[in-house]
């Protein structure tokens, strides 16, 4: 596997998009304080309506929650799913289903939700490239601020994958 860039370390760590990386053409929405999550969850729906539409450019949406846990489609066809669902809505944490992929996850305000909503070509364009894109435009955006942040595996996450963007946080000033 190819070892995977880290952004910022001064003006010679600099990151820099690889060719064929698109850096440019994404609007940005930054939502303010943490929302509920079915509030944020209908915002990032109806955006990528929109630009299924054409009616929107390209587009990263990013927002905070309050408590909830995120589930797919297809996981609500779980058993005890609606008990569970119930349980859960009893101590805080409504259940939410979104139209994408993936797997369950729990969101609240000390997490950060990031989507980056885009038409691709059906079979022109791979989940890994979508993945690297979206942490190599989140990467040199961190470093911008200083903070140095790498893409890869991170033992301990809540959800390990090769497509982790780990921070370490502001670099000290030299």
């Amino acid at each position: 596997m190819p070892e995977r860039p880290a952004f910022g370390g001064g003006a010679a760590g600099r990151y820099r998009l690889p060719s064929g990386a698109r850096a440019t053409g994404w609007q940005i929405i930054v939502a303010g304080d943490p929302e509920s999550a079915g509030i944020g969850l209908r915002r990032q729906h109806a955006l990528a309506d929109q630009i299924a539409a054409g009616a929107r450019q390209q587009t990263i949406l990013i927002w905070r929650s309050q408590p909830a846990l995120i589930v797919t489609r297809s996981q609500t066809r779980w058993p005890d799913f609606a008990a569970a669902t119930a349980r859960l809505a009893e101590l805080g944490w409504p259940v939410l289903v979104r139209r994408s992929g993936g797997g369950v996850f729990p969101i609240g305000p000390g997490t950060v939700q990031i989507a980056m909503i885009a038409r691709y070509p059906l079979g022109e364009i791979s989940m890994d490239r979508i993945y690297d894109e979206l942490g190599l435009l989140i990467g040199a955006a961190l470093a911008d601020f200083g903070v140095v942040a790498r893409v890869g595996k991170t033992p301990g996450a809540f959800c390990d994958g090769r497509h982790d963007l780990a921070a370490a946080g502001p670099r000290s000033p030299a």
